[in-house]
């Protein structure tokens, strides 16, 4: 679909490169739906040749859903910058996870101070966790 700018709106996108946004409270309203206005000024910015980009803390396997949903592709930032996503390809393009030996040094101290503590973990692109989790 192609939107018409009007003037004052292109003038304010000149420019403009990139735009980065998050996903929930930002691109995601309170109830977890997107706004008609926020759709409109994504197709906007897509466009007028803008690319944008989600970052979220959320993994890839809920991330691209949405992405789907308002029509981005491109990369996109998942589970707080560890993963760099290529949401057109469905694959995960770069992965810095925690290192082992550090994510259990964490859960050993979390565990002593909170017993009833369960862990989950995002692993590329599976998820998995603990019973009482």
């Amino acid at each position: 679909m192609i939107m018409q700018m009007s003037p004052g709106v292109a003038r304010r996108l000149a420019g403009v490169r990139l735009v980065t946004t998050d996903i929930d409270d930002t691109l995601l309203r309170g109830d977890k739906t997107i706004s008609p206005r926020t759709r409109a000024t994504l197709a906007r910015a897509q466009a007028a040749g803008i690319i944008v980009v989600l970052a979220t803390a959320r993994p890839p396997r809920t991330l691209r859903e949405i992405a789907r949903d308002v029509g981005i592709g491109g990369l996109a930032l998942a589970c707080n910058g560890a993963i760099i996503y290529d949401l057109d390809r469905d694959a995960v393009v770069h992965h810095a996870p925690i290192p082992p030996d550090i994510a259990r040094q964490v859960i050993r101290s979390l565990r002593a101070a909170l017993p009833a503590i369960a862990f989950a973990c995002e692993a590329s692109l599976r998820f998995g966790c603990e019973a009482a989790y």
